[in-house]
């Protein structure tokens, strides 16, 4: 009888603290590395996963018709465990790192369309929207490109669709993700 009791009390706990997981995980990284920075890693299986992230995304600028909230949903789906069942983690600028690269990527389609189109206003918000997401915190501790991502929107400015081979490489291979 007492085995049984043991038991039960044991499979209430484990019940009660499944439905504690959290976002949360208290653990941080020593040091830097090149992507990442000393903040929390954050478990993208937890059910307040989804909220923290468009919080983090909600004020990452996207084009007319775009926007960070909008990539979130396939962004969830893609960090959740594998077969393994291993919980991914990440931290908050990674978040905030991968929607700016998103953004990198709708403000160029969205100004060569404006240029194709001879659109001088669309370009402008084009030229503007590229500018700051290049320039943004975010991208400049994520992304060592950010000064490539804004010397396009330099050039753009002047009217210029050319950029870098490496940029142009880049778009090509990255910016599917984003559409474009």
């Amino acid at each position: 009888m007492i085995g049984f009791v043991l038991v039960a009390m044991l499979a209430v706990a484990g019940i009660g603290l499944g439905g504690m997981i959290t976002t949360h995980t208290g653990f941080f990284p020593a040091k830097p590395g090149t992507e990442n920075d000393t903040s929390e890693y954050l478990r993208t299986d937890a059910p307040d996963f989804p909220p923290l992230v468009e919080k983090l995304v909600k004020d990452i600028a996207f084009p007319p018709g775009d926007s960070a909230i909008s990539h979130v949903p396939l962004y969830i789906h893609r960090l959740q465990p594998g077969v393994d069942g291993i919980p991914i983690t990440v931290q908050a600028i990674g978040i905030q790192g991968h929607f700016s690269l998103l953004s990198v990527c709708a403000w160029r389609g969205y100004w060569l369309d404006a240029y194709k189109d001879g659109d001088g206003a669309a370009q402008a918000l084009g030229v503007d929207g590229l500018a700051r997401v290049a320039s943004s915190n975010a991208m400049k501790k994520t992304d060592s490109w950010w000064s490539l991502y804004l010397q396009v929107a330099h050039n753009e400015a002047a009217g210029d669709p050319s950029a870098s081979r490496n940029f142009n490489d880049f778009y090509r291979v990255s910016c599917r993700e984003a559409g474009r």
